[in-house]
This record gives structure tokens, sequence and C-alpha cells, in this order.
């Protein structure tokens, strides 16, 4: 059927197509799916991406409504329940401008939403009656009525007599709670069958084995002869044995084999036969039908090689439909824009990136590509990630000097304060607390002897250093997880992470050049309310939740020496990019990779690899 929409070719479909599987059907589910779902960000974005579905708009502007919508407050972990949970999270990225059609959804799904939220069990005509109704709303443009746009054509007009059958039948029903009403709907829905009324091939038709007795065609396509297919595997009786079958005068389970076979045969007589069969199902090998398997053997017996009568043109035709002129393998991307549009500003967690990935940074920063969450994200290691950043701010905003001696406590109770404005979802605590709960513990222990040698601590401290390189000016920005003051004047520069692996031997040889960078941006007094200093420690605290909870991968010696190279590094960078021939290479050391990147596919990594030829291009 697909293929021959390819063509535009309407066939006529004798076995017709289930109400749910068609616009108007397909639309009534997401209606009543979306609600007693919540509005969760699938569902809800399903049901506003329907074309029925504009909500009194034109499909045009709903569209780009929904795009801002989807974006702002539906990617990522989702909202709270609800269309209030939308609303809170625009309300928290200060943006209005989508009020009226959260409005607008609100008062049309009000009723059945109001019935499906409230729980328990309710009539089925009052389901009905009220899912009716916010279809019908929901199709609403500004110019037509829903009920105008729903109950129209094929399957609306279907859809329309089944519903109203359904409404004076709705009283025999028992109560049912909104997800039963959901089952019970879909099951009658797909017992009912849309056929269009015309606009079909007038010559071609396809047809199952009854309908084709009655057919005297030129030509007969014969397909799916497969065992298991044509015939089909007789049906196990779970009520009846055979012999009791017998007794009750019922025919055997193999009789529909015969009748199969007569079928076969009728087709067969054609004018014009072509029998066809896939040589799969579902990936795995298909046996061919026991027809078939006769065919060869008379056709053995005649002498004729059963392969001497295929008509290959067929399938040669439709392998040449999709076939390319040429297949050109994909190079590594080397794009080198201009030096106007090269970034004349990084932040020091990118350098690593562009060091190890120019690409991504050609991609995020120039062409301005930036990954999109999945809809309702499950909670993972990067979310884990941001809370503990957020968490361990506020703590150490509590208790910027000594820890009281309930330290643990309080870092709990500001956990769970921050988790709760960090994600509606309660399981999202629950999830991360085993992990948090051994953070906790190693965090006060380890906090408690390091405040000894500190004077002052300061968290999330902006900071910048600009130079110039050729005459170009470049400004490297940070954001410092942590900086404190020691009592030997000194300071220590401390980055909090959930994951991943780092070495003193990295740190101070510039591999990981994150630490060192902003150490040269202290020593230049780049960072805010803290003026120039001598950093003496860099410092990753990995807080991971596993085993150990923590651990304080530190350096303390050569630091001032490794900030001076990183930084001469990355001058050295920044002029070789301002060269307009410098390409930016996707991955162009094999040996130094990013963990991961948002840019892989785009830069079509997988399929280079494989292809190139030599060391370098199997990066």
């Amino acid at each position: 059927m697909a293929i021959c929409r390819r063509w535009g070719i309407a066939l006529d479909n004798s076995a017709g197509q289930p109400l749910t599987q068609t616009r108007v059907g397909t639309f009534l589910r997401l209606a009543a799916d979306a609600c007693i779902r919540q509005f969760a960000p699938v569902a809800f974005v399903s049901l506003l991406r329907h074309d029925f579905c504009c909500v009194n708009h034109d499909y045009d502007t709903l569209r780009k409504i929904v795009d801002k919508l989807e974006i702002l407050s539906l990617r990522g972990l989702p909202p709270e329940k609800g269309l209030y949970g939308i609303k809170k999270r625009l309300q928290e990225v200060g943006e209005s401008s989508l009020d009226t059609l959260l409005n607008q959804l609100d008062a049309s799904t009000h009723r059945f939403t109001s019935l499906t939220q409230a729980g328990g069990l309710h009539k089925f005509s009052d389901l009905l009656a009220a899912h009716i109704e916010m279809a019908e709303a929901l199709a609403s443009t500004y110019q037509e009525r829903g009920m105008d746009r729903l109950w129209a054509g094929d399957d609306g007009t279907k859809a329309a007599a089944f519903l109203a059958d359904l409404q004076s039948q709705a009283h025999l029903l028992p109560m049912v709670t909104a997800e039963d009403y959901e089952k019970i709907l879909t099951r009658l829905m797909g017992a009912v069958t849309v056929r269009p009324a015309w606009g079909t091939h007038p010559s071609l038709a396809v047809l199952g084995q009854l309908e084709a007795r009655l057919i005297d065609a030129d030509t007969m396509i014969l397909a799916g002869l497969n065992e298991g297919v044509w015939p089909a595997e007789p049906t196990h009786d779970p009520w009846m044995s055979r012999s009791m079958r017998k007794d009750f005068g019922l025919p055997a389970p193999e009789r529909a084999i015969g009748l199969a076979a007569h079928d076969f045969v009728q087709a067969f007589c054609a004018p014009n036969v072509v029998l066809t069969r896939p040589r799969q199902t579902d990936g795995a090998p298909a046996v061919p039908s026991r027809w078939l398997r006769r065919l060869d053997t008379v056709l053995q017996a005649a002498g004729i090689a059963p392969q001497e009568i295929e008509d290959k043109r067929y399938l040669d035709w439709a392998r040449a439909l999709d076939k390319p002129q040429a297949v050109t393998p994909c190079k590594r991307p080397e794009p080198r824009p201009e030096p106007q549009h090269r970034p004349s500003q990084l932040s020091v967690t990118r350098i690593e990136t562009w060091l190890q990935d120019p690409y991504s940074i050609y991609a995020r920063h120039i062409l301005r590509l930036k990954k999109l969450d999945p809809l309702e994200t499950e909670p993972e290691a990067r979310h884990f990630g941001d809370l503990l950043h957020k968490i361990l701010q506020q703590f150490v905003i509590a208790f910027p000097a000594n820890l009281p001696p309930d330290a643990g406590e309080r870092l709990i109770a500001i956990a769970r304060e921050e988790a709760d404005k960090f994600n509606g979802d309660p399981t999202f605590w629950d999830y991360w607390w085993p992990r948090f709960s051994g953070v906790a513990d190693w965090l006060v222990q380890h906090e408690n002897v390091w405040r000894q040698n500190v004077v002052r601590i300061r968290s999330e401290l902006p900071g910048k250093l600009q130079f110039e390189v050729d005459g170009s000016p470049f400004t490297l920005t940070a954001r410092a997880d942590r900086i404190d003051i020691l009592k030997d004047g000194g300071a220590a520069i401390i980055d909090y992470k959930s994951g991943g692996t780092y070495t003193k031997t990295k740190i101070i040889s510039g591999q990981h050049p994150q630490l060192p960078l902003e150490a040269a941006i202290l020593m230049q007094g780049g960072f805010e309310g803290i003026g120039s200093a001598d950093p003496g420690v860099l410092s990753y605290w990995k807080l991971g939740g596993g085993s150990p909870p923590g651990d304080d991968i530190t350096a303390d010696s050569g630091v001032e020496d490794a900030a001076i190279r990183a930084l001469e590094g990355l001058q050295g960078l920044v002029a070789a990019f301002n060269n307009p021939d410098t390409p930016y290479y996707s991955l162009p050391a094999a040996d130094n990779i990013p963990r991961y990147s948002d840019y892989s596919h785009l830069a079509r990594v997988k399929e280079w690899t494989v292809l190139g030829d030599d060391s370098e291009e199997a990066a």
C-alpha cells in the first residue's frame, strides 16, 4: 500500500482500516491519553502535533507556538503534572507569551480532565460525552468549528456513526475508571472498519482470500506465500478437543488448510499470475509455502527449472528505484570558517573540548547548534551533578567557616530542599538518595579536616581573563565551583565532579586544562572579589556516591608553572585557529578523544572512522 502511494495509486483494500488507525481515531485516542496522563510531555506533544489539533489557531501558527512550548517546558526532566506544572516551568524561565494557548487548552479539556483527575469510578456515558466535547473544542480553528472538521470524510463519518451508536448504548456499561474507559473505547474503535467510499483505482485492489474467490481478474498477484501465512497455522481451540469438536459436528482445524488450497488453485488459474513471498519475516528466514514446494516438484518432473520461469525484472526495477548513481564515502569533516566567524570567547570547560574535538566547538559556537534534551528524560548522572552543585553551593553559603556538630543533618536538609526545587517529580530524590547519603557522610568528614587550613570560602565565583593574540582579542571565562583562601596566603581551586577519571599528573600536564586555566585567571586577579592570589592547590572533589563515595584528587606542587603553561598553550591554540586555513577537525587525535560528544552524528564519525584507510582517520 505504501509503495503504491509512492506512485499516487490509491488501492481498494478489502480489509479496510481500523478506526483506531485513522486520523480521527488517532486524534481521539491522543486527546484522551494526554488528559489521563496529566499532560505528560510525550503524550501532550503527540496531541499538539496532530493535524486536527488547532485550539482556535490555524495549523501553521500553532505549530510554531508548539515548537516554542516544547523547547522551553517539555524537554529534559518532565515538569510537574498537569497544565499547572507546565505553566510553572514557563514562569521559571520568564516566558508568558504561551499563557494564551495554555488557557485555551485548559478551557477545552476542563470537563474531561475534571473527571479523569478526580479518580474513582465514573459513568461511561459521562466520560464519552466529555471526551467528544473536548475533541471538538481542540479541533476548532478560528475559521471552522471542530465538529465540522472532525466528522467529515470517510473516517469522520464512520467515527460519528460509531460514537452516536455508542452513546445510545453507553448506559448499559458499568462504572469505569478513566484508564479503563480509554482501553474499552480503543478496543471498540478497533473493531470498526473504515473503507474509502471513492477515489481508489478502478482496476487494482488488495483482496483477502474470501473476496478473491468472487473476482475474475486478468492478473493475480498471490503474495505472502510462506508457511504460517498462506496457509495459516491451524488454530488451537482452548475450549474443545478434537473429539469434542467432532461430536458437536464442528469442522477439524485442518479444514481451513483445504480451503486455502482451493483459493490458491482458483487464483492460480488466472491468465497471468505472479507468485511472491518475503524471504524473511521479522528478520528471521521464512519457510516457503507448501504450494510453492509442490509446484517446484511438478516443474522438476516436467524438466523445467524453477529459475527459468522467474521474472527478475520487477525485482531489478524495485532495486533500481532507490539505488544511488554513485556512493561517495564521507570523509572526516574539516570546516574552515572565516576568522570573523570563529569564537573569540570560550569558557575554561570548553578548552579541553577544543583540544579533543574542535568540530564540537565549530558546531556549538559557530553554527550555534545545541542538542535538545529528549522528552521526559529520566534522571541521569548529569542531573545528579547539577543538583550536587546547587546543594554544595547552598551548604557553603550557610556554613562559610567551621561546620556545626550536626553538619550532616543540615546538609541532608539542604539537599532535600534543593531537590524539591530542582524537579517536581518526588521519585527523583528517592532515585539518587542512596548515592547522596554516602556523599554526605564522606563530605562532612573531609570538610572537617580540610577547613582547618582555610580562612575564607567563596563559591560559584565568576571570572575572566582577556588577552590578545596577533592583535585579535580573546576572552577566557570561568565559573569556579569554589575558591578557598588558605592560612598560608595561597588559594585552593576546587571543582566538584560527580563522575569521570582525573589524575594529578593530567592536571599538572594540562591534559585536564580547566583548573590550571582557572589558576591563570586567579593569578591575574580575574575572579570577582578576590584579586590576584597565588594558586597553591588544584583539586577535584569527585562525589559520585559509589565505592568510595568521594575522592580528593589534589595537585599541590608545580601549580603556578602548570597555570603558566596552560595559558601559553591556550594562546598557541587561539593563534592556530585564528589562521583561516586551520580546520575544525573532528577527533584529530585517536589517543585523546572526549568521553562523549553531542555532535558525533553531525560529524558522521561512525562513517569515516570505519571507511578511513589510515590510522589518523580511525580516531
